[in-house]
């Protein structure tokens, strides 16, 4: 692979995309390509002469990242890989048949995110290819466990039914553990932002209340996982929201006592959260399991997406 000159180009006032961002250029590090990150305002003229500037240098040495459709109006952008991450926000928008018309030319566009690649691939009545979202890398991070659980509701019924069980069962085992809440719905998920939160990373648990989604861009069991925290999920359906959809990678092969813990019951969770919280041992067997899970996930996104970020579209429709 030839040298890449990598900017990732988005509009953070307008929707958040840290994660992602973060994920992208945690992605470059590791294939010892050079990332640079232009936080642009497609609007403002002042980002205009900024993404001119990036893209005076020969584009045989540049590649360019968009996370907003707005770039796709601007001279320069039109070859560039869009990279669809926040499909909440696509389906509320009041889109204009000029705008449409200008996503609809572009020749490089993917999606890491089901719900994304579902809105354009209706509209466009084209196939978009869909990859793993990007993860943020934490290699050679040892966070110090603290006294927090992290609870993350996916099934927002499930949620309203078990909520007080789960949180008795928890307190039964810790009293005055710190308990954090994140609502993470399917039709309205948690912000990215949310996922980096520091109080996440360091927590001794996570907790899903419902298996979240694995085709979407955050909040993803992997992503607890990444977090090389031990993860029980609470689910009395087993329901996966992603069934029937084909994916190009290898969903995380998650099996249960080996790299989380699934539960169906109260008193099946009530034994589970007591185990994880006062067997270090058993906790750490956990993370180191699932952490070749995420070593995976890891390089199948190197796979997936840098190879054709060099210009072989095909690549993305071969995986």
């Amino acid at each position: 692979m030839r040298d890449l000159k990598v900017g990732i180009f988005f509009d953070g006032q307008k929707a958040d995309h840290s994660y992602t961002v973060l994920g992208l250029k945690n992605a470059f590090e590791r294939s010892a390509t050079i990332s640079e990150c232009f936080a642009l305002t497609p609007q403002d003229e002042a980002a205009h002469a900024a993404l001119q500037q990036a893209l005076a240098e020969p584009l045989a040495s540049f590649d360019g990242v968009v996370l907003e459709t707005d770039f796709a109006a601007l001279p320069g952008c039109g070859g560039m890989v869009f990279l669809l991450d926040d499909a909440v926000r696509l389906n509320q928008r009041d889109w204009r048949e000029s705008e449409l018309d200008q996503v609809g030319t572009l020749s490089r566009v993917l999606a890491a995110d089901i719900r994304a690649w579902l809105f354009f691939r209706d509209i466009f009545r084209r196939e978009i290819p869909l990859i793993p979202a990007p993860l943020p890398s934490y290699a050679g991070y040892a966070p110090h466990k603290e006294q927090r659980v992290a609870l993350i509701v996916n099934d927002l019924s499930l949620g309203e039914y078990c909520h007080s069980g789960i949180v008795g069962a928890i307190r039964s085992v810790r009293p005055e553990i710190d308990i954090i809440e994140i609502v993470n719905g399917y039709r309205a998920p948690a912000q990215q932002s949310a996922w980096l939160n520091p109080r996440l990373v360091n927590a001794a648990a996570h907790i899903h209340i419902g298996h979240p989604p694995d085709t979407v861009s955050a909040g993803r069991l992997i992503d607890s996982m990444n977090m090389r925290a031990p993860c029980i999920v609470f689910d009395d359906t087993f329901s996966r929201r992603d069934l029937g959809v084909t994916v190009p990678w290898r969903l995380p092969n998650y099996i249960n006592d080996v790299n989380i813990v699934r539960t169906s019951s109260l008193a099946a969770f009530s034994t589970a959260v007591r185990v994880v919280l006062q067997d270090p041992a058993w906790s750490r067997n956990l993370i180191r399991n699932a952490g070749r899970e995420v070593e995976d996930f890891q390089a199948q996104f190197q796979n997936t997406f840098l190879t054709p970020l060099t210009g072989e579209l095909t690549a993305w429709q071969q995986v």
